[in-house]
Order: C-alpha cells, then structure tokens, then sequence
C-alpha cells in the first residue's frame, strides 16, 4: 500500500561520538542557495525548506562511515526496540556522554527524537513535538543518577499508543513508522554475496534503473532467477505477496561488479518507490563499485524519482572526488567530513561564505584545500 506520508530527515545530530570531538551536525535544512537541480521541500509552518539529498565526502577515517552507523543505529534501535545499536557507538573517552538525536518532518510537523549514553547505558531517551511557538515534550525518561534506564519504554509504536494521549493530535503510529523505515545499503556486500531476494512484483518500477546495460530489462531480470522461495528478504524489503509466488532470488554471478551492484541497488530504489518503505535511503561507498556512466545514469535517476516525489531523503557516501561537483549536486548538498589531529567535523559548502560560485570546487577539493575547515 502506498505511503501517503511525507517523512524527510531535517537533521542528525552527534555529541560525544568519535571523531567528532566537538560534535557534529547533519543537516537537509537548505541553504538560500538559488538552484533548480532539484525541488525543494517545504514545511510552511515552519519556514523551512529541505533538501532531497546529500552527498557526504571524505577521506578514510574521517569519520564519514561513523555518519552513517549513528543514523542507522537510530532507527534500528526504533525498527527492533533495543538500544543496543546505539550502545555500540565509539564514545570520544570511556565516560563521555553520548548523544544521539534526528529530527524528521511527518508532513508538516517536526519531530525530534533523542538518546542519551553515558558508560555504555541509557541515560535519556525522549520524543519532542516541534511548535512554532514552546516545544512540547512528548516522552521523557531520565536516569535518577542511581540507576540508568534498562528497558526500551519508547521505541515500540504499541509503548508508545499506550503512554500518549491521541487527543493531543500526534500521530504517533506515523513517527514510529517513518522512524523503521529507511533502507540502509553499502554495495560493498556485493562483493561477499552475489545473490539476492528480490520481489517480482518490483520489476517494472525497477526496469528503467537497468537501461544503461540493457534495453530488454525485464528479459534480463527473468535470466538472473535462479529459484523462488519464501522467506525474509534479504535486501531489507517486507516480503508481501510471498503467498502468491512473489519471492524470487537473483543470481549476479555472471554479472560484472558494476552491473551486480546496479541491480541490487535498483531494487533498494524500487521498494521505495514502490511505497513499501518512508523513502529514506542512505547509500554508504556509493561510487565505489559503480563506473563512472553508471553512476552518472543512477544519479540522473534518483533526480527523476525525487522530482515525482517517490523518494524522499537521500544520502550517499562517496569517494570519488569526481562528483564534487556542482553539475551533480548544489553546494549545500555537498557535505565534507574531516579535520586534524583526528578531530572531525561536518561542513557543507554552503557553509564556506568567502567561497566564490566560479571557483572549481573539485579542483579545490583534489588539493587538499578544504583540509583546515
């Protein structure tokens, strides 16, 4: 059924998390940059508008990939109500107080939710309801100094409906939804299983992400099947229509790495598209096993689906400093990750105020000239 929901990311916010000593900040708030890349979402009540899209670059270690495992840890921790993939995170000393905090917008309301670590155990968990006027404060539990909190109280929709009143007009079921439903992939696994599950019923939404290495989309999809079983699948989608022979596993053997890992990440865009999930996706080495056309044509892909509005909060980690570059992306999209003496920090371009529109960006990105930000 299709998500009728407008879920975005607004931002993610680190404290106390190594490498970010200071902390760091990852923000989809736009800048009053005047581009027509990509439409803009608004949340009028708020006098925000939100981008569709980042794309994080940095080198190895700076803290890019630490980025990607907070977000992810925050909403598997929503997803399987544990706190464990957050108590996972690396703490920047043995006792720092660990933060971790997203707010997402469900269509025009605001939504901050809110973990707090100290020592490896929880020390606050809250959910806050943004107002244009005082904020109010949905959930909170705090540790009393002598004990810290033990068991998840908010990280279940059904928790959660038993403890708030409805008649405050949240709708909680939504938060908890678009909190469990972002799809998290690194082609990486590409390289250590080349196979598969897929849904069939996802072909067609899924044919034009094929038509770089082939015309006949659907009949090259059909040649990868290599049988039909019931189960979980393994790219993180909801296996509906299983009863019906909708379950098929796909075999990416005779596949380069490059088309293997384009077919794989088609059907993370597709489930998407499909509606099964909230539309956020965050692509971790994005460009890494792709070639340079194929990534190019997945990103005027991804330019399309925002546009129809099926995608919603994209974010790719990438390494190739060849799409630093403000034909591919505007530059508050473009978010480097990095710093000295293993202290990292998160700055959009937008950011750098005396950076002139006609410098080249890549260019200066090659030499190493963003480094002291």
């Amino acid at each position: 059924m299709k998500n009728s929901l407008n879920v975005r990311i607004v931002s993610l916010r680190l404290g106390g998390v190594a490498p970010f000593e200071d902390g760091a900040t990852l923000s989809f708030v736009a800048s009053k940059e005047r581009s027509g890349r990509q439409q803009l979402y608004i949340v009028p009540r708020f006098r925000m508008s939100l981008l569709p899209q980042l794309a994080i670059f940095g080198g190895a270690g700076s803290g890019k990939t630490t980025l990607v495992k907070a977000l992810a840890a925050i909403f598997e921790t929503v997803r399987e109500a544990t706190f464990a993939p957050l108590q996972g995170l690396k703490p920047r000393s043995e006792m720092a107080l660990v933060s971790v905090s997203i707010v997402i917008a469900v269509d025009d309301r605001l939504y901050e939710y809110v973990v707090a670590l100290q020592g490896g155990s929880v020390v606050k968990e809250a959910l806050v309801s943004a107002k244009t006027t005082k904020d109010e404060v949905l959930f909170l539990v705090e540790a009393d100094g002598t004990a810290p909190i033990v068991v998840p109280t908010l990280v279940t929709a059904s928790n959660l409906l038993s403890r708030i009143d409805k008649a405050r007009g949240e709708d909680i079921e939504a938060i908890v939804r678009a909190l469990c439903g972002a799809i998290f992939f690194d082609p990486l696994d590409i390289l250590s299983n080349r196979e598969i599950t897929v849904r069939k019923s996802l072909f067609s939404i899924v044919v034009p992400f094929l038509e770089v290495i082939t015309p006949n989309s659907i009949d090259f999809l059909k040649s990868l099947i290599k049988s039909s079983r019931h189960g979980e699948n393994s790219l993180g989608d909801s296996n509906q229509g299983d009863a019906d022979g909708d379950s098929a596993i796909l075999s990416l053997k005779a596949l380069s790495t490059s088309e293997a890992t384009l077919v794989a990440l088609s059907f993370i865009l597709g489930s998407q598209i499909a509606g099964d999930r909230s539309g956020v996706v965050v692509i971790d080495n994005f460009d890494c096993l792709l070639d340079f056309r194929i990534t190019s044509f997945i990103l005027g892909k991804i330019d399309e689906n925002i546009e129809k509005d099926t995608l919603k909060s994209i974010i790719l980690v990438m390494k190739d400093t060849v799409f630093f570059d403000q034909s591919f992306f505007r530059r508050d999209q473009l978010v480097l990750v990095g710093g000295k003496g293993g202290n990292s920090s998160v700055t959009s371009l937008a950011e750098i105020s005396e950076l002139r529109y006609d410098r080249d960006v890549r260019k200066m990105y090659i030499n190493r000239l963003f480094d002291s930000l």
